[in-house]
């Protein structure tokens, strides 16, 4: 349980690490990219996810069989929600929420190719190691494979939170509280596998070998994303630092750790 606290509190040294080594500069591309999707997800598809608690609570109705007991009071009890402030602000917190994880998808997705340079000048720092330049052949390869990795947690990470939920329903009240805290874990895990992803392709690790090392070191991974979904729900400020601080504090983490095999 040590590296999952010391994960966290890595973000915390990335900061001072990023100053004192002068390193802001490289941070500036990749923040600004996550901030300018921030701003098109929220402003452009936030209407996306505001329509779709009315429809669950539409299809609870539609789908209790009429000769359920209670089936008129859990219709009433439906459309009570849909037509009261409370349904208002349950639809809020949803469209919020949907906002914040296609957020975090589309950066888990884009930003990694705007952090390769920090994530590299980082690692020279630590390790006082210069990391020679890929040529054009393991550019495009090292493209693909990152692009190939994201959209396999993503859909990983879906089916996971699909099942979780579903789970969590059966048992309503404890249940669904369970079943979020478990949800938001695993979301912490991707995150932090997807933060560690370039430290691993630089290492020429392939998808089978990353997802194997992700799997031992789940735990520091989980305790890497954490702080990275917190900062998520930060508008602006959260969105620039984020995807930065994430690479930094997973960059220690992880060469920290090589030291201590290779010593």
């Amino acid at each position: 349980m040590l590296g999952f606290f010391r994960a966290i509190t890595a973000y915390f040294r990335a900061f001072g690490f990023l100053s004192k080594n002068k390193l802001w500069s490289y941070a500036i591309v990749p923040g600004l990219v996550s901030i300018g999707i921030g701003v098109v997800v929220f402003i452009l598809l936030g209407s996306l996810g505001e329509g779709f608690v009315d429809a669950v609570f539409n299809w609870l109705c539609r789908v209790y069989p009429e000769s359920w007991f209670l089936h008129d009071a859990v219709c009433n009890f439906t459309n009570w929600l849909i037509n009261s402030w409370f349904g208002e602000f349950l639809s809020w917190i949803f469209a919020f929420l949907f906002d914040v994880f296609l957020f975090k998808y589309i950066v888990m997705i884009v930003v990694p190719f705007f952090m390769g340079t920090l994530s590299e000048k980082v690692e020279e720092t630590l390790t006082g190691n210069k990391i020679l330049a890929m040529n054009s052949s393991e550019t495009l390869n090292s493209t693909v494979r990152g692009i190939l990795m994201a959209l396999r947690n993503i859909l990983r990470e879906i089916v996971w939170v699909a099942v979780i939920t579903l789970a969590g329903l059966l048992i309503p009240g404890v249940g669904t509280i369970v079943s979020t805290v478990i949800i938001f874990m695993v979301q912490a895990f991707y995150a932090g596998f997807g933060n560690a992803d370039s430290l691993l392709d630089r290492r020429r690790m392939g998808i089978k070998d990353s997802v194997k090392y992700a799997r031992r070191n789940r735990i520091w991974l989980t305790g890497n994303g954490i702080p990275f979904l917190l900062l998520l729900f930060i508008p602006f400020l959260g969105w620039f630092l984020a995807p930065v601080l994430a690479t930094v504090a997973v960059s220690m983490s992880y060469i920290k750790e090589e030291s201590k095999k290779e010593a």
